[in-house]
């Protein structure tokens, strides 16, 4: 009888904690790949292409499915020695996760890095 009243309890307490460190991995995956970006945009005489490549090759590794890369300014390979680039990389949960959550179904999660362009 006990058994019957703790076992759904404890499976979705097992699963709600695998879909939760899921759903960490994914949003740390999504760090390290947009700071990978970032160090190839502040670099001189780069461009988005090699940008998105940087972030997709951690995001590739990292198993990270329909991920999204941007890089502002649009135009940074023309902007003066200083200027703030922002790499963001965003993911939707649903995509990435083992099981599909109804709890974070729609949910996208993202990060951004920014840093100053080189000379």
């Amino acid at each position: 009888m006990e058994l019957a009243v703790t076992l759904p309890l404890l499976v979705t307490l097992a699963f709600g904690t695998i879909e939760a460190t899921n759903a960490i991995y994914l949003k740390q995956s999504l760090v390290i790949a947009a700071y990978e970006g970032a160090r190839v945009a502040i670099l001189p005489n780069t461009d988005e292409t090699k940008v998105k490549a940087a972030s997709q090759r951690i995001l590739t590794a990292r198993r990270v499915k329909n991920a999204t890369i941007t890089v502002s300014p649009s135009n940074y390979q023309n902007k003066p020695y200083g200027t703030p680039i922002q790499v963001t990389v965003s993911a939707k949960l649903s995509s990435n996760l083992i099981s599909p959550a109804l709890v974070l179904q729609d949910r996208t999660t993202s990060a951004s890095v920014v840093m100053m362009k080189e000379q």
